[in-house]
């Protein structure tokens, strides 16, 4: 904490305006407004994110309640509005065109520590032969050689839906489960109702946020 609070005097005193990110667990979903009070009150911070914790799949244990996180985020956000401030979720954008966090029809290249060109934030230590990697580094040529084909096909892919999100009224301002689901990995005709985003996202919706 105290050198993310450095951090931030650091940026001020460099003339750049800083913005937090907090990630929600179960142990802290029920204490969003108090943290966005912290933020804007003591830290005069006015550019606030809120995301639920990633790959639940391997930190099942931390997720939070779909319900909880909507009702204090919703609280959390009428109090930032009312101070000036802005608190955002990714998941769902309302009325924005917004997909998975893929970057494959963004036109990303996304270099991991490896030099392959991952097409996946959460992937970013994949080898060559991954279904994920569309380029890497060659060395001996001295260049970054991209698979063309191979990008294609997930684009193909990564337009898919999920059976329920055929019928869903947001489809198009989802991020669809991404990360803690992979349409690559998990095909088109999987249940994705029970996904803690998909929760979230459709209580959102209803809420007309």
């Amino acid at each position: 904490y105290h050198r993310i609070f450095d951090t931030i005097k650091i940026l001020r005193h460099h003339s750049k305006t800083p913005a937090i990110r907090t990630t929600v667990t179960k142990y802290n979903v029920h204490s969003l407004v108090p943290i966005v009070a912290h933020f804007i009150n003591d830290l005069e911070l006015v550019e606030i994110q809120m995301e639920p914790v990633y790959l639940i799949n391997q930190n099942g244990e931390l997720a939070p309640d779909p319900d909880a996180f909507v009702e204090n985020y919703v609280a959390a956000k009428m109090l930032a509005n009312k101070s000036g401030a802005t608190l955002s979720y990714s998941g769902y954008r309302k009325n924005e065109r917004h997909g998975s966090y893929c970057n494959i029809n963004k036109n990303v290249l996304f270099i991991g520590r490896n030099g392959n060109t991952s097409i996946c934030l959460f992937k970013d230590s994949e080898k060559k032969e991954s279904p994920y990697v569309i380029g890497y580094y060659d060395a001996i040529d001295n260049q970054s050689v991209i698979d063309h084909n191979k990008i294609s096909r997930l684009r193909e892919a990564a337009n898919r839906l999920y059976q329920e999100c055929e019928k869903c009224e947001i489809q198009n301002s989802c991020v669809k489960g991404c990360p803690d689901r992979c349409l690559f990995e998990n095909g088109s005709t999987e249940s994705i109702h029970q996904n803690l985003r998909c929760r979230i996202n459709r209580l959102l919706y209803q809420k007309e946020l």
